[in-house]
């Protein structure tokens, strides 16, 4: 129904020579919104984070790695058996799971020292 009496304001103002607006600000706000989501990505301060899963206990061993950068969230299975990992970044926050699909128990990787832990899968939200 709001479509509707859009439709036929703006069809009325282009009928009267006036600029065609909407009733209401569902599209401005759209348009704000798109705006402000690309400047944050373009920003300097985008949030990034490299993260690295050992299979040794104190981010020894076989290493595997994955980036996550300007925004975003990702959940990676382990590639091969962890005990450790390393997340440094700003702006991201990263948990290690039980499971291999982000489920199950979790732990929240706070800061970017090593943390001992054992996990299935690695959620990264930006």
């Amino acid at each position: 129904m709001r479509f509707t009496s859009n439709l036929l304001a703006l069809v009325a103002a282009a009928a009267l020579g006036a600029s065609a607006a909407p009733a209401d600000n569902l599209g401005l706000d759209a348009v704000q919104l798109n705006t402000e989501t690309s400047n944050a990505v373009n920003s300097p301060l985008s949030s990034n984070v490299n993260v690295y899963m050992y299979a040794g206990d104190t981010c020894n061993g076989q290493v595997s790695q994955f980036s996550l950068e300007n925004g975003g969230n990702r959940c990676v299975p382990v590639p091969f058996a962890v005990r450790s990992i390393r997340a440094p970044g700003h702006g991201c926050s990263v948990s290690t799971w039980s499971g291999n699909n982000c489920r199950g128990s979790h732990y929240n990787v706070n800061d970017d020292s090593c943390h001992s832990v054992l996990y299935g899968s690695v959620y990264v939200q930006c």
